[in-house]
Formats: structure tokens, C-alpha cells, sequence
């Protein structure tokens, strides 16, 4: 049962590129709720909480068209480079303002401009399977093993932030979603 997903890992550097992209886009299944866990853990409005939240989500759906044309120009690590960096620094500077209390309309804009720093790591994992094999059957298999992923990340992705921001610190969440996604799309960019 396992072995056609096995053959289809040991192409040479598939594992690599799978594992990135799998750190890469765990945060995107925790960032949402780990910015409602925050706002709402450290005292303020749902009302807030909910406004950020959406703000990352309509960060990501307008600037997610753009970044795959940069991507389709320029390649994934001239993307996923910068991409990493700006995640890196707006993620940061939500958890600042949602621990100090910044003005909700910081938090918000802020919560945007981290949802623009999430290129469509899925997309470009695909994109690598497609490159890598050529056998329709095998082509399958690995999509079928990206849906397989992609459901784990669901799954585990929402688990994992809320029980940090819960038991930890409101901010554990996001601070996860820091340390897993840049590094995730880091190695991506280099696999």
C-alpha cells in the first residue's frame, strides 16, 4: 500500500523538496486561528480578533496571484527568499502588537501584510512533481500523497497552535507558525 508513495520519494531530492513544503505550509493551517488565540488570549475583542484574521486571509488571496507570476518569472527561490524575510518580519511584529496592545487598526494592517508574505507553497510543490516525473502513474501517486499531506497539515496545523496558545502563551501559536514556515520555505528555496 505504502509503496508506490516510497517510489515515488526516492527520485532524487523528492523527500527533500516533500518535507519542505510540508514545513512550509503548516503555518498557513495555524496562522489564522493563532492570530484569533492571540488577540482574544490576551484580552482583547473577538470582534478584533475575527478583523485580523480575515486580514490575513485577504492578504494572502491578493497578493497569492502576484507571487506565483513572480514565481513563474523568476523561479521559487527568488521568491521564497524574500518571501521568508517578510514573513519572518511581519509575523514578528504581529506577536509585538498583539502582546503590547497596538491600536486594532495596526493589528489588522499588520495581520494583512503577514498573509502577503505567504507565497502558494503548495502550487510550487506540485510544480516540482510535475518537473520531476513523467510517468501518469507516478504523476499520481505524488499528487495523491500532496492531497494526503495537505489533509495531515489540516489536521494537525490547528491542534498544534491552539494548544500552544492555550497552555503555553497566547502568542506560542504564532511563534510556532515563526519558527516552522520561514524555515520551511527556506529549505524549499534551497531543495
Amino acid at each position: 500500500m505504502l509503496t508506490p508513495y516510497r517510489d515515488v520519494l526516492a527520485h532524487p531530492g523528492a523527500l527533500r523538496f516533500s518535507l519542505s513544503g510540508f514545513l512550509a505550509r503548516l503555518p498557513i493551517s495555524m496562522l489564522t486561528l493563532g492570530v484569533v488565540l492571540l488577540v482574544s488570549g490576551t484580552g482583547r475583542s473577538y470582534a478584533l480578533a475575527g478583523a485580523a484574521a480575515a486580514a490575513v486571509n485577504l492578504g494572502f488571496v491578493v497578493a497569492g496571484p502576484r507571487l506565483g507570476r513572480l514565481v513563474d518569472r523568476y523561479g521559487q527561490a527568488a521568491v521564497l527568499r524574500p518571501a521568508a524575510l517578510a514573513q519572518t518580519v511581519t509575523l514578528l511584529a504581529v506577536i509585538v502588537a498583539g502582546t503590547q496592545h497596538a491600536p486594532g487598526p495596526v493589528l489588522v494592517l499588520l495581520a494583512g501584510l503577514v498573509g502577503m508574505s505567504i507565497p502558494s507553497i503548495g502550487g510550487m510543490v506540485r510544480a516540482r512533481w510535475s518537473a520531476l516525473l513523467d510517468d501518469p502513474g507516478r504523476m499520481h501517486t505524488a499528487f495523491s500523497l500532496e492531497s494526503v499531506v495537505d489533509e495531515v497539515i489540516f489536521m494537525v496545523g490547528p491542534i498544534v497552535a491552539t494548544l500552544l496558545a492555550t497552555t503555553v502563551h497566547p502568542a506560542a501559536g504564532l511563534a510556532a507558525v515563526l519558527a516552522v514556515g520561514p524555515t520551511g520555505a527556506l529549505a524549499l528555496a534551497s531543495a
